[in-house]
């Protein structure tokens, strides 16, 4: 079946409700939240599948209603909820008022849930959201790179990446890059759509379902677009990583054209790029890194 593409049309970023459950998540992993959540908390609750004990939760909401206002609440009443609200995003403005009374969120976050739960979040406020909290460690990524064989468009490329990521304390709504040069993304992987921010600088991956904390997941999507010359006369891709990634292979093919092909790392710490495999090839030219920090890729060809 074709994979629908997604060019810079859609301004949609992410569910208002996975946005709401990720900030939720976020809220009630601060240490201030686990300092009161977890006096309540037995140690069988603690069990990789549950990075949240939710009974914990809705203890310590029912002892808060009971000390603050004398209600004698059940606990079993609130863990629902609980448990909904985390899942999904979708609360009542008594429970959020409630839990953010319990767990003494910031004034910020407060605002943030409120509005989410209400009226739900614009473009803008998700794309802030999603560059504020970490949601994706990657653990390995593959990029397939074909060059134009056409004379006339030298620059032109299509990229086929495949990663394995996986999903941090908070859970995963989206994940962002900052591709340049691109102007079509399609993806392969049916669970996510891409969409580009305004300034078309980003492209957001953002899921159809919310991805569970601790979990391993695949995101494989292929790009297309051009390249300008740099001053040597090379044709310059950057990588485009803004998280650490431990095990990245590269392959650039030419398409049984002739061509001279680099890749090169430039680091924070110095604005000389360092050659990491070079060579004139007409058929592809790979190259592996074992981690892939604060450093960007460049994949070069003339």
């Amino acid at each position: 079946m074709h994979k629908k593409s997604y060019l810079p049309l859609d301004s949609r970023y992410a569910d208002s409700l996975q946005l709401t459950s990720t900030l939720l998540y976020s809220a009630l992993l601060t240490e201030q939240s686990r300092a009161i959540w977890g006096t309540y908390a037995k140690n069988k609750e603690y069990e990789k599948s549950s990075v949240l004990p939710v009974r914990a939760i809705a203890r310590a909401m029912s002892a808060y209603e009971n000390s603050t206002y004398g209600l004698d609440v059940a606990p079993q009443q609130y863990k629902d909820r609980v448990s909904r609200a985390i899942s999904t995003g979708q609360m009542t403005l008594e429970t959020l008022d409630l839990m953010c009374q319990t767990f003494d969120f910031p004034p910020e976050i407060v605002k943030s849930l409120r509005q989410a739960v209400i009226q739900g979040f614009d473009a803008d406020e998700s794309l802030q959201i999603l560059q504020t909290i970490a949601q994706v460690m990657l653990s390995s990524s593959y990029f397939d790179l074909y060059i134009s064989t056409d004379p006339e468009s030298p620059g032109k490329f299509e990229l086929h990446v495949t990663l394995t990521l996986l999903s941090l304390e908070a859970g995963c709504t989206a994940v962002v890059f900052p591709f340049g040069n691109i102007q079509e993304v399609t993806c392969e992987s049916d669970q996510f759509q891409a969409v580009p921010t305004p300034d078309y600088g980003e492209w957001i991956f953002a899921s159809k379902n919310f991805i569970p904390p601790q979990e391993t997941f695949m995101l494989r999507f292929t790009t297309s677009g051009e390249v300008q010359k740099d001053a040597d006369g090379f044709y310059v891709l950057e990588s485009p990583f803004v998280y650490k990634v431990f095990s990245t292979g590269i392959k650039i093919n030419t398409g049984g054209v002739e061509r001279d092909i680099r890749v090169e790392e430039v680091s924070v710490a110095s604005p000389h790029s360092k050659l990491l495999i070079g060579g004139k090839t007409s058929d592809y030219l790979s190259h592996f890194c074992p981690v892939i920090d604060s450093s960007t890729i460049l994949s070069k060809w003339k």
